[in-house]
């Protein structure tokens, strides 16, 4: 392969996977899984369920989710992205929380919504959120990448 065409893939997949996020990418996907279920909802699901990959537990639960005032793990991530995540942003998702958001996504920890479980698989990068409001539910289910 020549030196010219090496670089233009190198460029290409570089293209691929550089984006912009905020924050460690695994609790952002959680919370833009989170902000997807809320658009589709249309509301705050009365209950989460997040079944997450080993790999992810041991990478987001002691991860502090920006823009929250020092929340830290799986729920926090999650609760911030359903309360006031804009999931067209993709991977900077919670990047305009506001202290109103942060005030929901408080009250909601206190209610504990969302249940974790460990999720039988051999993909590092995996989870499936299934959300909850009356006899409505959404399941995201995401893998591989974090979007």
């Amino acid at each position: 392969m020549d030196k010219c065409r090496f670089e233009e893939e190198y460029i290409e997949i570089l293209a691929e996977e550089l984006v912009p996020a905020k924050g460690c990418t695994e609790p952002i996907s959680i919370a833009f899984a989170g902000a997807k279920a809320k658009e589709i909802l249309g509301v705050i699901p009365d209950k989460v369920v997040l079944e997450v990959s080993g790999n992810l537990i041991k990478n987001i639960r002691c991860v502090t989710v920006p823009n929250t005032n020092n929340l830290v793990g799986i729920e926090a991530s999650v609760l911030s992205g359903i309360v006031g995540g804009e999931s067209a942003l993709e991977l900077e998702v919670i990047s305009n929380l506001k202290p109103k958001h942060l005030k929901i996504v408080n009250e909601l920890l206190l209610k504990d919504i969302v249940e974790v479980k460990l999720l039988e698989t051999s993909i590092n990068l995996h989870f499936i959120l299934t959300a909850f409001n009356k006899n409505d539910y959404v399941k995201i289910e995401i893998k591989n990448l974090h979007t």
